[in-house]
Order: structure tokens, then C-alpha cells, then sequence
């Protein structure tokens, strides 16, 4: 598997991860040491950091490994007459 596919899927997990995270599991405790503002912050710079992570990995991804030469191809079954 190509490297930046990984990377692409860590992201995408990290991403979904920290907001279960966040927003279940941790948020009681998290909030009662930070406060309300404390914790947004906190959500907020987590969400950014893994959603720029994200990106930057889409951006890093080859079009092949996210089926655009298929696309591009016009092999895609929503292309078909």
C-alpha cells in the first residue's frame, strides 16, 4: 500500500477517533479540568491539527490510489450510458 494512503487513512481515523473521544468519553473529566472555554479550545485545535493532517495527506495521495485513473478512465459505473 502506498505510503501517502496510509497516511490518508491515519488521518482520517485520528480524525473521527478524537471526536468519539472527545466528545463521549472524555469530555466530563476534560471539561471539569478546563472549564467550558478550556475544552473548545482544546476541540477545537485537535479537530483543526487532524483535519489539516487529513488534508495535507489527501493533498500528498496519488489520484491512482484514490481511483482517479479509473475515474478519469470513465470506467466508473455512474459513467455508464
Amino acid at each position: 500500500m502506498d505510503e501517502s494512503l496510509v497516511q490518508l487513512i491515519a488521518a482520517s481515523t485520528a480524525f473521527v477517533g478524537t471526536h468519539f473521544a472527545l466528545s463521549h468519553p472524555l469530555r466530563a473529566p476534560l471539561v471539569r479540568m478546563l472549564g467550558d472555554n478550556g475544552f473548545m479550545a482544546l476541540y477545537s485545535v485537535v479537530a483543526l491539527a487532524c483535519l489539516y493532517w487529513m488534508s495535507e495527506a489527501f493533498k500528498a495521495a496519488a489520484p491512482a490510489s484514490l481511483g482517479g485513473a479509473a475515474l478519469s478512465a470513465g470506467s466508473s459505473p455512474a459513467c455508464s450510458p
